[in-house]
């Protein structure tokens, strides 16, 4: 796949982080009520990445360096948010060592909170992602597409089940619907490798730019009005068309859209404890917004700085 289209896919998440956000502001802050599906959009996230590391591997997965280049890629980013938590929590006079050290090492703990990572509750779905990226090395890669096919329906059917009794907002991210989020992220993950094993046969048109779709991630995974027991059929439906026209848009060589990207995985990664922070400060919704806005775009311009300097530093192979 080549760079331009990345850029595409890369700005969707950026799409997808913003709903996310809408949605937490909402259930923090009330007033934004047009993202109550807003957490749809990490059922996208899960099959962004299935697709965008089958197309970028293609096989050729050797599992301890490719799980050492995800933590690396992933893990700065969550332990600012995880410090970030800890903080807000610290100077409210509840300090959480152990809950610090679980959620850098990401792991669930299970405690009388009914949250799997109280200090960043975003690093549920990093969990599972991560989880899902190591079996896409181990186990997955070396399936034949039938197997792959079945392991998706298997998941999907306990996803729709779920979804028919309550929210997928729950699922994973609660410690009582924990172990469901293996299903959750199971079906989408599984159905972004199926993409890009199938793209190639798909007959779909390469669109010019692909612009026109956005609005309609927008509207499908942040303002949809649906009842709760549709979320399986969303998710199903609407999140493997966009993934799919989406690679297959053309000329996305755009400064906005590329900031899109690159803002994404920080603006999710450090939003939800910005958020606690602004709360504990006595900060509307719009504050807390741009805040997390602000933090995010930092978080990003640093990091990117950051790898630079590692590229410079790494020796160039002779030829």
């Amino acid at each position: 796949m080549n760079d331009q289209r990345m850029i595409g896919l890369d700005a969707l998440r950026g799409i997808a982080a913003f709903a996310v956000l809408g949605f937490h502001v909402d259930a923090k802050f009330g007033g934004f009520e047009a993202f109550a599906r807003g957490y749809l959009a990490v059922d996208l996230f899960f099959m962004l990445s299935g697709f965008v590391l089958d197309m970028a591997y293609a096989g050729h997965m050797e599992f301890r360096r490719f799980i050492v280049a995800r933590i690396k890629r992933v893990w700065p980013t969550m332990a600012v948010g995880a410090m970030l938590g800890f903080i807000v929590f610290a100077v409210q006079g509840v300090v959480l060592p152990l809950n610090l050290v679980a959620t850098l090492l990401f792991l669930p703990l299970f405690t009388p909170i009914d949250v799997a990572f109280v200090l960043n509750r975003c690093a549920w779905s990093i969990f599972f992602e991560l989880v899902a990226n190591g079996a896409h090395a181990l186990v997955f890669r070396r399936l034949s597409t039938i197997i792959l096919v079945a392991l998706t329906v298997a998941c999907f059917a306990v996803v729709a089940a779920l979804s028919a009794k309550t929210s997928l907002e729950v699922v994973g991210a609660r410690s009582n619907s924990f172990f469901y989020g293996f299903a959750r992220v199971g079906f989408s993950y599984l159905g972004g490798i199926l993409l890009s094993r199938f793209s190639s046969d798909l007959r779909i048109p390469a669109v010019q730019g692909g612009l026109f779709i956005f609005p309609a991630v927008v509207i499908a995974l942040a303002l949809c009005s649906a009842p709760s027991v549709f979320d399986a059929a969303v998710v199903a439906s609407i999140n493997p068309l966009v993934i799919v026209i989406l690679a297959r848009s053309k000329d996305w060589s755009n400064a906005a859209l590329s900031a899109l990207g690159q803002i994404s995985f920080p603006l999710y990664a450090v939003h939800y404890p910005i958020l606690q922070g602004c709360i504990a400060l006595g900060w509307n919704a719009y504050q807390a917004m741009a805040a997390s806005l602000v933090f995010a775009a930092c978080v990003a311009y640093f990091s990117a700085r950051l790898a630079q300097r590692s590229d410079h530093r790494v020796p160039l192979e002779s030829t």
